[in-house]
């Protein structure tokens, strides 16, 4: 009994020892790692002279990887040929395929390409630097780019100096050298020697560093540019607790110049080919044609398998490509197929606008079939009336319209048979009002205003026969109640303009950097009624040409985009309030007038920068 409690035991420690090693605990780590890669040598060695090889290697101080290399890396001069870049283990090798220049400073600049192997901690603005000559290139310039329209940071846009000043370089020429905006809009092209330049900024959609693509977005200056640099003391304090100073240490640098250029990137109207993009008839009655461009004028349309004059009514935008055919006539309507001429201008492979004639077979999707049952449909209805969409509400707002959209083009109406009531007590009375087809948004809207009564009950009626449409068939009564808001549910908003010169207008915006509201400068104010409570934010346009729209620039006019300016805070608008508000547009720099919430582009983190040269 004995042996067999030993033996048992025995057993017992056994497997209590074998759990134990088969039960370790996991390390814990300690803590996480959030130290970027360290740059600790290459070949050549930073900055070298007289370098003669394609190929640069860099090692760091862990395993790393490359992100997103083909968009970020930039070789400054500029490449005609994508360098090829690998990485491994700890060593990235750089092998240049373009032949080396005498005498020029080579920039390889990685952005935030690299990053570590296990927790991707970023090593930001490294840049690599070597001569092909006896000396390399120190200057820089640096800036911020900007969308010319929000003041919105413009990321990872190519950003580079002629030193051909003539205004064809831009055009004709890849960049001297370059760099790119970061996730902040910043930028800054190294490497530079004693000169003048001009500086550009560029979305280089077929990377050839220059602005040969009517698409693509562009900035520019009117001034030229002189790399430069001071000396200036810094002083670093060494403290020996949180109120004691230690000891003060001051030392020059160089302070590279001009450190603050500010681009506003804009595109171009594009003049763009001008064709048939594409025809469609979705309903029998209705065919549409599709130009690819703007068109100064109308095409010319001619039946070529009917002979009928007045058979269609247009219903067009105002840029003349987007075209709607209402068919009158049955006898076309009813064909399955209709064939056309079609004369306008089209552009030639010459890039010129010149007499076109084409052929159009426009064909129904609705089946005859699926026709012919609608037709039978609608004879056995005693009557078809003419159909609107009214645009009302409950209670509307003191300064809107009532849109009145019908289901096709209006022949003719009878102004008496419109009727506008305001309920005085228990008695409804006659409202004045006017009545006008509304050409911003189609030939078959129509618009109904009227000096609203803060608070008012209102009753809009249509009598029956008093719309006929296009093809006779009159509208039935149609009749809609709705209450209009009261002054004491808005709140007001005025602005006092300083530093203001020229044409302008204020756009009011809501959180998303939408346009609510727009009104004009008049005397130096602007003013903003009926608002609903919220919180608003305001951008003013400097409209040099006075036709109540930002218009971007142009390159060979030298015509840079009208000026955008925010005011640099906020309104909260609450009911029954009246703000007052004085407004220097120049008293806060440009650059930091748009309030932090309303910028779209916000990077979760700024990273030191980190420069090896």
């Amino acid at each position: 009994m004995k042996q067999h409690i030993q033996s048992f035991l025995a057993w017992a420690f056994l497997l209590l020892a074998i759990y134990s090693c088969a039960s370790i605990a996991s390390p814990t780590g300690g803590p996480k790692d959030e130290a970027p890669p360290v740059f600790v040598r290459s070949v050549p060695e930073p900055n070298a002279l007289n370098y003669d090889r394609n190929r640069v290697e860099l090692y760091f101080d862990e395993n790393i990887q490359l992100e997103k290399i083909g968009e970020k890396l930039l070789v400054s001069p500029p490449q005609k040929e994508m360098p090829v870049i690998k990485s491994s283990g700890k060593r990235i090798t750089v092998e240049i395929k373009d032949t080396l220049q005498a005498n020029t400073t080579y920039t390889i600049d990685f952005a935030d390409a690299i990053v570590d192997n296990n927790e991707k901690n970023v090593l930001p603005h490294f840049v690599f630097s070597f001569s092909t000559g006896e000396i390399i290139d120190s200057l820089e310039v640096s800036g911020l780019l900007l969308n010319a329209a929000d003041l919105e940071p413009v990321t990872g846009k190519l950003v580079g100096l002629h030193k051909n000043l003539d205004d064809s370089a831009f055009t004709t020429e890849p960049f001297y050298r370059i760099g790119s905006s970061d996730p902040y809009g910043n930028f800054s092209i190294k490497n530079l020697s004693e000169g003048t330049y001009r500086i550009y900024a560029l979305n280089d959609l077929n990377r050839d560093y220059k602005f040969d693509q009517s698409g693509e977005d562009i900035a520019f200056t009117d001034s030229l540019i002189i790399p430069r640099f001071e000396t200036r003391i810094k002083n670093d304090t060494i403290w020996q607790d949180s109120i004691t100073i230690d000891t003060i240490y001051s030392y020059e640098y160089n302070k590279f110049l001009p450190d603050s250029i500010i681009l506003f990137m804009f595109k171009e109207i594009s003049t763009r080919n001008q064709f048939i993009q594409k025809q469609e008839r979705l309903s029998a009655n209705k065919f549409s044609i599709y130009l690819n461009a703007p068109a100064e004028d109308l095409p010319n349309i001619i039946p070529l398998d009917f002979t009928l004059e007045d058979w269609y009514v247009l219903e067009k935008n105002d840029t003349n490509d987007t075209l709607h055919f209402w068919i009158k006539h049955p006898m076309v309507y009813e064909k399955d197929t209709i064939t056309l001429q079609i004369d306008y201008l089209k552009t030639d492979t010459a890039k010129q606008l010149v007499p076109a004639t084409d052929t159009l077979f426009v064909a129904t999707r609705v089946g005859r079939q699926a026709r012919q049952n609608k037709k039978e449909e609608k004879d056995s209805i005693e009557t078809v009336f003419f159909r609107p969409t009214v645009t009302t509400a409950s209670t509307m707002e003191i300064y809107n319209p009532v849109y009145i959209e019908w289901e096709s083009p209006v022949k003719d109406f009878d102004a008496e048979g419109i009727l506008l009531e305001i309920k005085a007590d228990t008695v409804w009375q006659p409202a004045s009002y006017t009545f006008e087809q509304d050409s911003t948004r189609n030939i078959r809207t129509y618009k109904l205003t009227s000096k609203w009564e803060p608070g008012g009950e209102y009753r809009l009626t249509l009598d029956s026969l008093a719309f006929l449409s296009i093809y006779d068939t009159h509208n039935n009564t149609y009749q809609t109640n709705f209450k209009i808001k009261r002054l004491e549910e808005y709140g007001f908003l005025f602005f006092n303009l300083i530093n203001l010169e020229g044409p302008a207008f204020v756009e009011l915006l809501n959180k998303s950097d939408k346009v609510v509201q727009k009104a004009p400068v008049e005397n130096n104010t602007a003013e903003f009624l009926f608002l609903k409570p919220d919180t608003y934010y305001a951008r003013i346009i400097l409209d040099e040409n006075e036709n109540g729209i930002w218009d971007t620039g142009n390159y060979a006019e030298k015509r840079q985009p009208e000026k955008v300016y925010y005011y640099p805070g906020s309104f909260k608008i609450i009911a029954h309030m009246e703000i007052e508000q004085d407004w220097d547009i120049t008293a806060v720099p440009v650059e930091k007038q748009k309030p932090r919430e309303l910028i779209q582009n916000k990077p979760k983190e700024k990273a030191a920068s980190s420069d090896s040269r």
